[in-house]
């Protein structure tokens, strides 16, 4: 497979070279192997316009925009030899980066870091500043970004505004397709200015194409559009950028010809004081005979990915307690469904879906209140999550542990999965600390071994947990905590080198992801260190609110305590907090709960709840919900009714009964990330 693909992109790079006349260039240089290469196309010094190309996945190449439609689609599909030749018949120059390419094995086989493109920032920052914005004389230059590529692509902009003012700035326009953050809560007035006036985003929805997706549009700050459905049997959401590339040129011409049009009028070219995202939007729509608001939807529906969808099926059945016969269930939710619960509350929120108090109707545990994750399939296939919603369910299914969030039932309807948990009456340790402001270390302490102990289970287990954090520690009536949220745990982690995805929360988000390098649970203990900090402190050590300055602090600087901080809870944090993995304390679990700072821990007394927490939540019944945001309590709780499912979908669904396999779906769905 691996040769296959690599025979790939070495066709696609021989093509750009033959037929579009790109010249490869060496990041620091072509000496020596610790290098990456980039492609320009020979009149980027003289060219009046400028494409810059930038793909930012795991295993990405220059010249290939998905490997997974390349196999499945062919070349025209998954690489981007369409967008390249489409650039060139409209005489632009182009640059294609490479800002997945950041280390490099040298002699002795050790792993190392290319100088100046040790991560996908640093690489572009290194290419716009040291070769493409020198050489090119272009008056116009555009970004064009694919997922992640589209973060990229505003550091660019950042950089440049950083040395030129607006009326000076070159980058005329942002087209990206798939991408899911662009603003910044700390972006000055410029940069917010450009994004919306002068950045639209495609996103694959079952909206027509070049409608406006008015909520997406919202979060992003910038003109979000649909790039219609995806195919039934093309899941993958970089078909978008197929289906979007006309349209992504139409709307650099348009703000071309706009600023052509200003600069005849006297006006200045690059004056953003003209919406030409929206302008553009209503220039497709009138194409469509529609006005613009008629081409604007609330895009709060589920996306199109029905293939994918359906193996979601394979994921639920019910769970028993021990000493309690199993019970299989269909997949088409007639054995138990939302029918079997009354929906009471709303208690939280997400990217997928939303979470309700319920109160189960019939036996067995009739009358018992839980929790009730209700999750979109739809939209969790669209953007690539099924094996994080696939290991959420099994790691839940299968981890047993006082300080992990127990689930009782899981069941399905054709459009969406539902996974039943106990409810945690006392809230979030985030609702807490916040109320708090601090926690003393006796109380930081006591939630520390409980997690410590629900970690060191996981990880004894082959799972690394990933997004540690204050939100995803829930605390029962009695003051004990427990884990919740795994969607973004890893199973099958026998190594300090198994895994390599980029995710997590930004101010928990260890060191080693930052670098680009490859891990495994140490990364459990960093974020461990920096919750134990944060609960004593009130806030995380490394916290910026730039969020590269932030980045910088924690691969570079060592953490700062406050004067309450004992000699005993530093001592631990600096161990936690060491950034080196192999060096961090936690490999090995006994050194951890051996440190002096937990000496006063009976770790078999804790495991078994025979500790008094610290703090107990005055919980006055089992519907308590005092410790619950409010704004989540106003919304009205009901399973909304989600758009019909198309006939090979429902088909699916219906067919399919649920054994207990769990290799079923891993052979079933290509892996997007680990």
């Amino acid at each position: 497979m691996e040769s296959l693909l690599e025979s790939m992109g070495t066709y696609v790079q021989g093509t750009m070279k033959t037929q579009l006349h790109f010249t490869e260039h060496w990041i620091p240089s072509d000496e020596g192997a610790g290098n990456c290469c980039i492609y320009l196309t020979e009149n980027i010094t003289s060219c009046s316009k400028l494409l810059v190309v930038l793909q930012n996945h795991v295993g990405s190449q220059p010249g290939i925009w998905s490997r997974s439609l390349c196999m499945d689609n062919g070349l025209n599909a998954g690489s981007m030899l369409p967008t390249l030749h489409k650039a060139a018949s409209l005489g632009f120059g182009v640059a294609v980066l490479n800002p997945n390419a950041n280390s490099y094995v040298n002699e002795d086989g050790k792993k190392c870091s290319i100088l100046t493109s040790s991560n996908p920032t640093e690489h572009v920052l290194t290419c716009w500043d040291d070769i493409i914005y020198p050489q090119t004389s272009a008056e116009h230059i555009y970004l064009f970004g694919y997922g992640n590529g589209g973060t990229l692509a505003k550091d660019i902009l950042l950089r440049q505004m950083a040395k030129d003012n607006v009326e000076l700035n070159r980058i005329k326009g942002i087209a990206t397709i798939e991408t899911s953050k662009l603003l910044e809560i700390d972006d000055t007035d410029d940069v917010k200015e450009f994004l919306r006036t002068r950045c639209v985003n495609w996103d694959s929805n079952d909206a027509p194409v070049n409608y406006q997706l008015c909520k997406t549009t919202k979060k992003l700050g910038a003109t979000c559009l649909s790039a219609g459905p995806l195919p039934e049997t093309t899941p993958n959401v970089a078909f978008s950028i197929q289906q979007s590339l006309d349209a992504a040129f139409r709307f650099f011409s348009f703000v071309a010809t706009s600023d052509d049009k200003s600069k005849g009028n006297g006006k200045q070219a690059s004056s953003n004081a003209t919406n030409l995202s929206l302008q553009f939007h209503a220039a497709e729509a009138a194409a469509l005979n529609l006005s613009p608001v008629a081409a604007s939807i609330p895009d709060d529906e589920a996306q199109a990915a029905p293939e994918k969808a359906t193996l979601l099926t394979k994921l639920f059945s019910w769970r028993h307690k021990p000493g309690e016969e199993a019970v299989q269930y269909t997949g088409d939710g007639k054995s138990l469904g939302v029918k079997d619960f009354d929906l009471l509350k709303v208690v939280g929120k997400g990217a997928f879906g939303k979470v309700m108090l319920v109160r189960k109707k019939s036996p067995p545990s009739a009358g018992q209140i839980f929790a009730m994750k209700v999750l979109k399939k739809s939209v969790i296939a669209a953007k690539g999550q099924v094996e994080h919603t696939k290991s959420e369910r099994d790691i839940l299914f299968e981890v047993r542990h006082p300080f992990v969030v127990f689930l009782r039932f899981a069941f399905q309807s054709e459009e969406k999965l539902y996974l039943i948990t106990d409810f945690y009456a006392g809230g979030s340790l985030f609702y807490h600390l916040r109320k708090s402001r601090c926690f003393s270390e006796v109380r930081a302490r006591f939630y520390a071994s409980e997690l410590l102990l629900a970690l060191s289970h996981l990880h004894s287990h082959e799972i690394i947990y990933r997004d540690l954090k204050l939100e995803n520690v829930l605390m029962d009536g009695s003051g004990h905590v427990a884990l919740t949220d795994f969607g973004l745990s890893k199973q099958n982690v026998k190594s300090n080198d198994a895994a390599s995805t980029f995710c997590g929360t930004a101010e928990y988000i260890a060191p080693e992801l930052l670098r680009g390098k490859r891990y495994g649970a140490a990364v459990d203990w960093w974020s461990f260190g920096i919750l134990l900090y944060e609960m004593q402190a009130g806030r995380t050590p490394f916290y910026d609110k730039n969020r590269k300055i932030m980045f910088f602090n924690i691969m570079n600087s060592t953490p700062q305590f406050p004067l309450s901080f004992s000699e005993k809870a530093c001592s631990v944090l600096r161990a936690l907090l060491t950034v080196d993995p192999t060096k961090r304390l936690g490999n090995n679990i006994d050194d951890l709960k051996n440190h002096k700072f937990f000496s006063s821990i009976n770790w078999e007394a804790l495991y078994k709840k025979e500790v008094r927490p610290v703090y107990v939540p005055d919980v006055s019944n089992e519907l308590d919900c005092k410790y619950v945001p409010k704004t989540y309590l106003r919304a009205e709780a009901k399973d909304s009714i989600c758009q019909k499912p198309g006939k090979d979908e429902k088909l699916d669904f219906q067919e399919f009964t649920f054994m207990g396999e769990t290799s079923v779906m891993s052979a079933a769905v290509n892996n997007g990330g680990d």
